[in-house]
């Protein structure tokens, strides 16, 4: 993902697009199966083997076994207002 992100200048949009057309046509890629998440501060996309790219409705994605868990934590953090995260017991 790194060379298409410098190859068109940090635009994660085109960037994917390039990537999901590349692992589409190449003989090798093709048969993978796999997932790729990938996302800045304003966008995130769900780059598939097939190559299908993805934009979650949620500002938030997650890939994986554990991925329903980490979704369901991560919409109840942003759920939680900025002064309770704060107040909340921490390991140490």
């Amino acid at each position: 993902m790194r060379p298409k992100l410098e190859q068109y200048a940090g635009n994660l949009n085109r960037s994917a697009v390039e990537l999901a057309k590349d692992w589409r046509t190449d003989k090798m890629l093709r048969n993978l199966e796999a997932l790729l998440l990938v996302a800045d501060k304003a966008q995130t996309f769900l780059i598939s083997g097939s190559g299908d790219v993805i934009d979650p409705d949620e500002p938030l994605a997650a890939i994986g076994s554990g991925g329903s868990y980490a979704t369901a934590a991560a919409r109840a953090l942003m759920e939680t207002p900025t002064w309770a995260r704060a107040r909340s017991p921490r390991r140490r």
